[in-house]
């Protein structure tokens, strides 16, 4: 069976992040030492303890999602599944280049911990949100968003589409996709309008610091969220992770783009089941686990 290994981004982010029943554990143990030391505060505390305000921040949750991600592949992922591609949910991606051998855990650590900090830099500077819009057509919250000043920045799954910009845009257009059709209309609980130009600024700085870090090409391919193609070439898996932060999440167009290319089952590598539960709706003739399914292999 093809599998895909695929892995979250922020907001899957939780106290305890998914890692209680390897809580305790000397691997954990030893990886929450090394996090904490790189990021010179104490990371794991907050991931295990909180509190959860705290932990939401975008300077906190990133460093904290990819630290989960990779203990939860690297102590039950690695030995039970045997993925042929690899792919991550904006933050995701990140991790599955970790995984796939791009870099070390301590390079993308400190790797995320930028991307993190210069994202919140920029949210600080130009203040938005994101909100989703459940029910419509993708091309319909396209068209919307052009005329109410926003951008569709994340393409999750069939009626799902996240759009991103200022508050103040995002408040006027909320009864027009109602209006339109849309189901629900939902705020997220997130720092800024990640995904979309208010992020130039910060993609800029963060383009300038990888070129600075050697890549080495993924032992896996890995599907770029943002292309929804395989990359490959080091050099392009730089660009496309500082494009990323500008440019939409296009989740839906990658899991087809891996259906296509004979991928059978998708398992989610992170804390949650958020991705699973867009897969679900992108696909109902694939195999969708869980590395929770494996842990009581391994605990």
């Amino acid at each position: 069976m093809i599998q895909a290994a695929v892995f979250p981004g922020q907001g899957s982010q939780r106290v305890g992040m998914g890692l209680e029943s390897l809580e305790g554990t000397r691997e954990v143990a030893k990886l929450f030492v090394v996090a904490d030391e790189l990021c010179e505060y104490p990371l794991s505390d907050l991931m295990m303890n909180g509190p959860k305000e705290k932990l939401d921040q975008t300077i906190h949750a990133q460093p904290a999602i990819f630290v989960a991600n990779h203990i939860l592949w690297s102590l039950i992922g690695r030995e039970n599944v045997n993925p042929s591609y690899f792919a991550g949910h904006s933050l995701g991606e990140l991790s599955a280049c970790e995984a796939a051998g791009v870099f070390s855990f301590e390079t993308g650590l400190a790797i995320v911990s930028r991307r993190a900090a210069l994202m919140a830099e920029a949210a600080a500077i130009k203040k938005g949100g994101m909100m989703a819009i459940i029910g419509l057509e993708d091309q319909e919250v396209v068209e919307i968003s052009e005329n109410a000043n926003l951008e569709a920045v994340n393409f999750n799954c069939p009626g799902q589409v996240v759009v991103a910009g200022d508050e103040e845009a995002l408040r006027k257009s909320e009864g027009i996709f109602k209006k339109s059709g849309a189901k629900k209309v939902l705020k997220l609980a997130v720092g800024g309008a990640f995904h979309s130009k208010a992020m130039t600024g910060a993609a800029k700085g963060f383009s300038e610091f990888l070129e600075g870090i050697e890549f080495h090409r993924p032992k896996v391919p890995i599907v770029s969220s943002e292309i929804a193609e395989v990359m490959e070439e080091p050099k392009d898996i730089k660009r496309a992770l500082s494009r990323q932060l500008v440019n939409a999440v296009r989740w839906r167009q990658a899991v087809d783009y891996m259906i296509r290319l004979g991928v059978e089952e998708f398992v989610e590598i992170g804390p949650g089941k958020v991705i699973s539960g867009l897969i679900k709706r992108i696909s109902r003739e694939t195999i969708i686990s869980h590395v929770a399914k494996y842990s009581s292999k391994n605990s």
